[in-house]
């Protein structure tokens, strides 16, 4: 098997998964089409597309890392009882799902 075929391989395995997990959310919030087109962006990706991908993905994680821990020590600064944490989540899955709805640069 070539490293092409494996690749396409991975994608595709990414797309099943992904589907598995979100693709309810995904269709019931942006409809059948949006995430259909989602699923064709992402296995359409070159490799060259798909690393800055990730590094995207990686440097959006830290940064909602950090801006979690930053809350997290202002709420307890503060006393507070907000919860921020659902909003945290709506948040990241807008996030990656809403990443495919955009035209792909």
């Amino acid at each position: 098997m070539s490293n092409k075929e494996k690749f396409e391989g991975m994608k595709r395995g990414l797309v099943e998964n992904n589907e598995r997990k979100y693709g309810a959310e995904a269709r019931d919030r942006w409809g059948n089409a949006a995430a259909e087109d989602a699923n064709r962006k992402m296995l359409k990706l070159s490799k060259a597309q798909f690393d800055r991908f990730q590094s995207l993905e990686r440097e959006s994680s830290s940064a909602l890392e950090a801006a979690e821990s930053a809350v997290t020590s202002a709420r307890n600064s503060l006393g507070s009882s907000l919860n921020l944490r659902s909003e945290r989540c709506d948040f990241v899955t807008c996030l990656f799902l809403g990443a495919f709805l955009l035209p792909m640069a």
